[in-house]
């Protein structure tokens, strides 16, 4: 909180003060000040900006319950810069090759927060995952699946974004 600037003014010793009491200390304080200093810097310098988003399929887990296929498909969702993209939500149509399609929305956790990643430890926060559950055995096949975009929206520093309409989300096929 104190470090991304979300409700509050960032402040770098009271984030500080809370990390070096947590059990994920990595860094020594010099470190963690600086980091924190360079993302102020860089989520200022971009605070006018939206960022390029890229979407793309990530993963499938698959089973069966009851002899009925089930399987979970990931999307994966990447921003450029160094800004706060909370409540993304896109609504997709997927298809498969048989021509088997439905409309699901899939909604994905915060990112572009910080360069330590969601739990300060060094991670990825300029990536987020979202799945969808699939009912349909008919779309549990990753590497026939495809998908368009319906709609999307974010909330982009504060403000509600449509992505579509300013053309900052973009999409990548994979099979």
């Amino acid at each position: 909180m104190y470090f991304n600037g979300q409700s509050v003014d960032v402040d770098c010793q009271q984030s500080w003060h809370y990390y070096d009491n947590s059990y994920i200390k990595k860094m020594t304080q010099r470190d963690y000040l600086d980091y924190c200093e360079k993302d102020r810097k860089r989520r200022n310098d971009f605070s006018q900006q939206l960022p390029e988003l890229t979407l793309e399929k990530y993963a499938g887990l698959f089973g069966r319950i009851d002899n009925i296929p089930l399987c979970q498909i990931g999307f994966v969702v990447n921003t450029n810069k160094l800004i706060h993209v909370a409540n993304l939500r896109v609504e997709l149509i997927l298809k498969n090759d048989a021509g088997v399609s439905d409309e699901r929305m899939v909604a994905f956790p915060p990112l572009g927060l910080n360069t330590l990643g969601a739990e300060q430890g060094m991670g990825d926060s300029f990536k987020s995952i979202g799945y969808l559950l699939m009912k349909n055995g008919d779309l549990c096949d990753y590497h026939k699946l495809t998908f368009t975009v319906k709609s999307a929206t974010a909330t982009i520093n504060g403000k509600k974004v449509d992505l579509l309409k300013t053309d900052n989300l973009h999409i990548i096929q994979n099979r």
